[in-house]
């Protein structure tokens, strides 16, 4: 589900309910690597600082001022970031960016890692190791390197976007009805997952919750009993989550780099229909 913290700073542990936070994982830039942390400090009404802080933004797609990010001119569609003009809100379709929606297989060859002191990206091929790019993200030199080496990955032109003040180039629009920075906190329950490996006979491997991109993993919690957190608070540490939606689901957690095949084996989506209609 989508989440966001109301109260103060926090060291994230247990939570009130009988779960257990086993996993804190932040995306500095939309459909890159995890990065995992041993503890996060939240602030009322925003997500994990840097989480999805930056963008591949495809330049011949629909027009985008990081200066505005509250004033894009967006499509309409699931698995969207929402805009707004004039007020009203709009949508900006994941079609939009380089991420795990559009090249969910390519990115999966990459290993990355952020390093939120510097700013600073560097990514390796998975397989080998190999360094292919490090760069400071705050840098302008770095930034144009980085933003031309990602077009020759894809072959297709992108940007490296950040907007200005807090925004979260989320998986989710559920954000912006709250929140004009769309900042959300994703969590996944380990056991739901393991659920729904089970019900659908898959062991070698089983999903992984990795694979959902979430910035917190419970564990211990019984399978789907998050779902009835929705529209509650649940209490991690001295941090208090407001519970927003569910997720939804869409292809790009069809691919698992590190737990899968890396390529896109799996119709998650379709599994969650077929095994649990009530949830998926």
């Amino acid at each position: 589900g989508d989440s966001r913290p109301t109260s103060s700073r926090t060291q994230l542990s247990d939570t009130r309910m009988p779960a257990v936070v086993s996993d804190l994982w932040r995306y500095a830039v939309k459909g890159l690597d995890r990065d995992s942390l041993d503890s996060v400090d939240l602030q009322p009404g925003a997500g994990f600082p840097a989480d999805r802080r930056w963008a591949l933004h495809f330049e011949d797609a629909e027009p985008f001022d990081p200066q505005q990010p509250a004033r894009l001119q967006g499509a309409h569609g699931a698995g969207a970031e929402q805009v707004s003009k004039g007020g009203n809100s709009r949508w900006l379709h994941k079609s939009n960016f380089l991420c795990a929606f559009t090249a969910p297989e390519l990115l999966g060859e990459l290993e990355t890692c952020f390093e939120g002191a510097s700013d600073v990206l560097t990514v390796r091929r998975r397989s080998s190791g190999e360094l292919l790019l490090r760069a400071c993200l705050t840098a302008a030199a770095d930034l144009a390197r980085a933003e031309a080496w990602f077009s020759e990955l894809h072959g297709r032109a992108v940007r490296v976007v950040q907007a200005s003040g807090p925004h979260h180039f989320g998986n989710t629009p559920a954000g912006f009805s709250h929140d004009p920075s769309g900042c959300v906190i994703h969590l996944v329950n380990a056991a739901t997952v393991a659920s729904l490996s089970a019900a659908a006979s898959l062991s070698s491997p089983p999903l992984h919750p990795a694979r959902f991109r979430p910035n917190i993993v419970v564990s211990a919690a019984p399978e789907w009993s998050e779902f009835r957190w929705v529209g509650r608070r649940v209490r991690a540490g001295s941090a208090i989550l407001e519970v927003l939606s569910r997720t939804v689901r869409c292809p790009a957690v069809n691919v698992d780099a590190r737990h899968g095949s890396g390529k896109a084996d799996i119709d998650v989506p379709a599994l969650l229909s077929r095994h649990y209609p009530q949830h998926g």
